[in-house]
């Protein structure tokens, strides 16, 4: 999904995507299909680094202050995972 490209970095952004998973243990055709529709979407709220054409990338935190780096703990989201991306005010 692609965002508007008016969306400024350092703008806060709820997520909604789709998770890859795992399942543990033995499975045969018919479970696994019918356990896919219990998989759910993922919602991750964070600061707008950027968006390549592979990835959307937030961060949990922004600083402005030029002593450190200025985001903390970012996050990668492949793009054809993403459902939906909505501005947080």
């Amino acid at each position: 999904m692609k965002i508007p490209k008016t969306l400024k970095q350092g703008t806060p952004v709820r997520v909604v995507w789709q998770d890859a998973f795992t399942k543990y243990g033995w499975w045969n055709e018919k479970d696994l299909r019918n356990s896919l529709e219990k998989e759910k979407y993922v919602i991750t709220c964070g600061i707008f680094i950027f968006q390549d054409k592979d990835w959307l990338i937030l961060c949990l935190s922004d600083t402005q202050d030029d002593n450190y780096d200025r985001w903390n703990t970012p996050k990668g989201i492949p793009n054809k995972w993403i459902k939906e991306i909505k501005v947080l005010k």
